[in-house]
């Protein structure tokens, strides 16, 4: 076995490649609640349990682990190009959004281990702030207290957004389809008969990289091979057809390919990838709203200061309102926020307005030309017994 630590990074590695959150499998909560990534390696000995989990959740041995052998441990990547085209396709996105430097802090990022900061979109920030100043005062005609006469703007922040171009981005989705029907095969396969080793493995990286959750019970995590096992019978006593009335995509995981003007063209993918995440039709929607306009929030110097009451039975649901509440107050220095939309001229939206008009099209009601969204069981009455069967045969509850 190789050195201890050498192995934890070969394993954090590999997660890195695959887009993984290694936080998301190997954390826990301080006696502050803070929220903190568990080493593998303590006092020099490696915890061969996390180990072990590892190579379930990347679908490797734990021997290739050990040894630190990067050949085996590249296989998926060979076999599913999606997932090597995914950080390129960011970085597409990416170049599209940030200003002409964005390949030079990259390679500082990559040279010195840090995040850098980046300068956002390529606009002109002080015109977009005096529309917006005039935007308000023409609002305030109508709506008496909008413009606050004699106040500065502060904590202004200004988000938009862009088409970019991706010339892999059809090669990327087919992958990406090949991987959803495979896990499919692999998942009604096991429902009846146990899987041999290779197949778990891959079956393993395939839940992993796509987030496959249980539909009932998605907070339990991903669908690997060991929780399979466990609800198979009760799946096979459901006799559904539909994968997805099992399963679902952790929400995540979505790539949000409509950001791509490839993919705006292509109506068949918009169709079959709604199919998957029907969600994307509303993150569709808002997409093509953010092309065309300048979301800018910021809160007025004069502005009342944030408050909070409370008012929910639900802890669960308080304690999010509250950390809410104090996002907030970081953001825009304790004071009321306000929220509005900028239009942008013909010269800023450029080419991405018809890219935005397709996108809007195709994301609106089927009878004006949108794609369908599949309903989900969740949109179903709920339906407690399944949701309890579920729960007591993995043990704990669902939040855990």
């Amino acid at each position: 076995m190789k050195n201890a630590k050498n192995v934890e990074n070969f394993i954090r590695s590999i997660f890195e490649v695959y887009g993984l959150n290694y936080g998301e499998y190997f954390s826990a909560f301080t006696a502050d609640d803070e929220k903190v990534e568990l080493p593998m390696v303590m006092d020099g000995a490696l915890d061969m349990a996390m180990v072990s989990r590892a190579a379930e959740i990347l679908g490797e041995d734990v021997e290739d682990l050990l040894t630190l052998n990067s050949k085996k441990a590249a296989k998926w990547q060979i076999k599913f190009p999606y997932i090597e085209y995914k950080q390129a396709f960011e970085d597409a996105c990416n170049r599209a959004y940030y200003r002409n430097d964005y390949d030079t802090i990259r390679l500082m990022e990559v040279i010195w281990d840090v995040e850098c900061p980046r300068r956002a979109m390529r606009f002109d920030d002080k015109a977009v702030t005096e529309r917006l100043r005039s935007l308000l005062k023409e609002y305030n005609k109508f709506a008496p207290g909008t413009f606050h006469d004699g106040a500065t703007i502060k904590h202004l922040r200004i988000h938009t957004a862009a088409f970019c171009h991706f010339a892999e981005l059809e090669q990327m989705m087919a992958s990406f389809f090949e991987m959803i029907e495979r896990t499919r095969g692999l998942f009604f396969k096991a429902l009846g008969q146990n899987l041999d080793a290779e197949e778990i493995k891959e079956y393993n990286i395939l839940v992993s990289v796509l987030g496959i959750r249980d539909r009932c019970i998605p907070k339990k995590g991903s669908l690997h091979y060991s929780m399979l096992r466990k609800l198979a019978p009760i799946y096979k006593a459901e006799k559904r057809t539909d994968f997805f009335d099992y399963v679902m995509l952790d929400p995540a995981k979505d790539i949000a390919p409509w950001r791509c003007s490839e993919f705006v063209l292509n109506r068949d993918m918009v169709q079959d990838y709604v199919n998957v995440f029907p969600g994307a039709k509303k993150a569709m929607r808002e997409y093509a709203l953010l092309v065309t306009q300048f979301h800018c929030s910021f809160a007025w110097s004069d502005a009342a200061p944030l408050s909070y009451t409370s008012a929910d039975d639900n802890p669960i649901c308080e304690i999010g309102k509250m950390m809410q509440h104090m996002r907030l107050c970081e953001a825009y220095g304790g004071l009321e926020p306000t929220s509005i939309y900028v239009p942008k001229t013909v010269e800023e939206i450029g080419t991405d307005g018809v890219y935005a008009d397709i996108l809007n099209q195709l994301a609106g009601p089927v009878a004006k030309g949108g794609v369908t969204a599949p309903g989900g069981l969740l949109e179903k009455p709920l339906d407690i017994p399944k949701f309890m069967s579920r729960i007591s045969t993995l043990g704990g509850n669902r939040y855990e």
